[in-house]
This record gives structure tokens, sequence and C-alpha cells, in this order.
């Protein structure tokens, strides 16, 4: 009876691992609500960062802030958006010397948001696609990968596998097509570029706290 009643504590325990409860979500993240909503105790990231009298890229800059800088989040505006490759959402911030003004949150980190900004991601991700690099793409990227094929106004769609991500798509610069950034939905992001005959089209969302490239889509001309 005490070897029956030890066998079923263990089973028990085994089954509270492997719980929905204790397991990492697998889906993307809302990248409004969630990416972008603590910032306690920041501070940041990037050497010579603007700080704006206003929302807007063309706003006059208030001052430099310096990597390391402490700063006090005011505000958070309400959507995240790209300005050129750097993706966030505005922050109203106030120095220690008082000096108020806005900063675009992919150069402020604080503990509570963990994500790594885009534009330092995908550079590097960037590189190891063109360095073909493995050990850095695999991480992120989701395998077996969707690719959609376009051609002359005809959809189709494969499974990519690991093995094949090198041989059947590139990021090779120069680009005929240059590249541009932006938000497609509440959870993913977009990276175009193309060439002569071929356009590119990258989908990455969050997921388990990464950026994952979720699909491919190549237009040939």
């Amino acid at each position: 009876m005490l070897l029956y009643k030890k066998q079923i504590i263990a089973l028990l325990i085994a089954g509270a691992a492997i719980t929905p409860s204790n397991c990492r979500s697998s889906k993307p993240i809302d990248l409004d609500t969630e990416l972008y909503s603590g910032f306690a105790d920041s501070t940041i990231s990037s050497a010579n960062v603007n700080m704006r009298e206003k929302p807007d890229l063309n706003s006059g800059v208030v001052t430099l802030l310096n990597r390391g800088q402490a700063v006090d989040v005011k505000e958070i505006a309400d959507k995240t958006l790209f300005i050129d490759k750097y993706f966030g959402a505005w922050l109203k911030v106030e120095t220690a010397d008082k000096k108020e003004g806005y900063v675009l949150s992919c150069f402020v980190q604080s503990p509570q948001n963990k994500i790594e900004p885009f534009h330092v991601f995908f550079e590097k991700f960037k590189g190891s696609w063109q360095n073909k690099n493995m050990e850095g793409i695999s991480p992120h990227v989701k395998f077996p990968l969707e690719l959609i094929l376009m051609e002359e106004g005809a959809a189709s769609s494969e499974k990519l596998q690991s093995d094949e991500f090198f041989s059947r798509t590139t990021i090779s610069e120069p680009f005929m097509y240059g590249m541009t950034f932006e938000k497609e939905s509440a959870s993913t992001l977009l990276v175009q570029y193309g060439y002569e005959a071929q356009q590119y089209t990258l989908h990455f969302s969050v997921i388990n706290g990464i950026w994952i490239l979720v699909k491919i889509r190549i237009s040939t001309c």
C-alpha cells in the first residue's frame, strides 16, 4: 500500500511539472499592451539619444541623453510604431535635472522589459543570415518555417526546414529595393526588401520573450 501511494505522489508531481500554468506561452505577445507597459527605474540604453520637445521626429531637441542615464517615465504613448528601423512607443521622460521631453522606448531599458530592442536584434540576426551562421539563426526562427511563394498573383505555401534555409532564402546586400520596416498587426512586424526578380517580406513576432521569424513571403516578378 505504501509503495502504491508513493507511485501516485510521483505521478502527481510529474504531472504538475507539465501543466499549462508552468509552461511558457508559445503565442505571440501583443506588442502595444505587453512589450512597452512598464518603465520603472529606467535608464537610457544607447549613446547620444535625442530627447525631443514633442513625440515627433521633426520636433526640436531638448537635450542629448547618455547611455546609463536615469530617466523618470511620465507617460507612455498608446501605440508602438516604426521610425525608420527603430521600433517602440514614444515616452515622456524627465531627467534628474528636471528636463522633460520625449524619447522612443527602444532607447530606454528597465527591469520590467526584458525584450531586446528590435533594431539591435535584427542587426545580429541579419549578420548571422549573411554569414550562414545557423547557431545565430535557429533560436529566432520557427522551424519548419512557413514559406509563401507568390508568382504572377498565385500563391503557394511550403514548410521550410532548417537545412534548406540558406539555400532557399537570402538577405544579401546590396538590395535593389531598399529595406523598409512596418508594423503589420498588434503582434507582427514586417521587414521588406528585394532584388530585380524577387521581393522578400519577413514576419517577426515576440514568442517566449524573444524575437522569432514566423513566416517569409517571396514574391517573384
